[in-house]
């Protein structure tokens, strides 16, 4: 199948590119989050793909359009970028959850 290309902005592809990056060095959603008040460590968040990070790494290092990044994702891929989106905008703060949260609904709307 042929990828769908959609433009996510700057900050969505950076802050993705960042939590998993934090994600692949083993933290968890606590450590991503800072302490909380609870001392009950949560599960990992969950991992994004390779693919995913590596095609998100080469859109970054394209052009810029209209403040965001083309990112070309299969359809399997695009479908695991946005419901990773949607999952760990629970585990980050309120701006960066927004962030995600449009991401998810921009590369829905793509597909």
């Amino acid at each position: 199948m042929a990828p769908t290309v959609t433009t996510l902005p700057l900050l969505a592809v950076r802050l993705i590119l960042d939590l998993a990056r934090e994600n692949a060095d083993g933290l968890t959603a606590t450590e991503v989050l800072g302490s909380r008040e609870s001392p009950v460590a949560e599960p990992p968040a969950p991992a994004l793909p390779s693919g995913i990070v590596t095609t998100l790494e080469t859109a970054a290092h394209g052009p810029l359009i209209d403040g965001g990044y083309q990112v070309a994702l299969q359809p399997d891929d695009a479908t695991a970028l946005s419901s990773w989106c949607r999952a760990i905008a629970p585990l980050v703060n309120r701006a960066h959850a927004g962030v995600l949260l449009v991401a998810a609904d921009t590369i829905d709307a793509a597909e």
